[in-house]
């Protein structure tokens, strides 16, 4: 995962950010290595309509527009355009 595609949220090394992994939205939480690269360690699937207010629905819109993934075997990979939205089902 480039480091580039992730938005640096708390301090020190780790931070989180929204995203689509299995065409569902999540929650990512990811730490950031010596060298940069980003490892995500965690996710938690979220339902849109928890969240209610409008920054948090433009954050929604911007992050699940750039990070899109796919967890299978205890791994993230990331989503190519050609895969089928129903990857793995």
């Amino acid at each position: 995962m480039k480091a580039s595609l992730m938005r640096k949220i708390t301090t020190g090394d780790t931070g989180w950010c929204f995203a689509l992994i299995n065409n569902r939205l999540a929650e990512i939480y990811f730490y950031r290595t010596k060298t940069g690269k980003s490892k995500i360690w965690a996710h938690a699937y979220i339902r849109r309509d928890k969240l209610k207010t409008k920054h948090e629905q433009h954050l929604i819109d911007v992050d699940t527009k750039r990070v899109k993934l796919v967890y299978r075997n205890k791994k993230y990979h990331k989503k190519k355009d050609d895969q089928p939205s129903t990857y793995g089902l």
